[in-house]
């Protein structure tokens, strides 16, 4: 397992970088290598929300779903895998921070599957450059 951690400084309020981050399909928006995110639950977006998601990592295309875990307003959101190649726990938490917020992005990745199982060292090291460059 590896875990990747970054944070941010954003000019904005904690209201609207949480309701940024919280809906996931604006991620294409600011996640390098993102294709598409589609919901599958319709809202009030909370706990239990699912999301469809296809990524390119490292040239190959991973497709898979994920499942809101929690859902606290204005603090944190966290989000796992339910399906695909590679065993996924992520974290958002927006903190206030002076004239803004402070967002900090926590990724927990497991051993994977097939290929991606063999690359994970690659894909952890694609993913913390990705999560730099974001």
């Amino acid at each position: 397992m590896a875990t990747l951690e970054a944070t941010v400084f954003i000019e904005r309020p904690v209201a609207e970088v949480f309701a940024f981050v919280g809906d996931q399909r604006n991620a294409p928006r600011w996640q390098k290598g993102l294709v598409e995110v589609r919901r599958k639950t319709p809202d009030p977006v909370g706990v239990g929300t699912r999301h469809d998601f296809s990524r390119k990592v490292m040239g190959r295309m991973m497709v898979a779903e994920n499942e809101y875990t929690a859902w606290e307003p204005n603090e944190r959101i966290a989000f796992k895998t339910t399906s695909g190649p590679l065993p996924l726990e992520a974290c958002y938490r927006t903190v206030p921070s002076g004239a803004g917020t402070q967002l900090t992005c926590t990724m927990e990745l497991g051993k994977g599957r097939g290929l991606f199982a063999l690359m994970l060292p690659l894909i952890v090291r694609s993913i913390r450059k990705d999560m730099r460059d974001n």
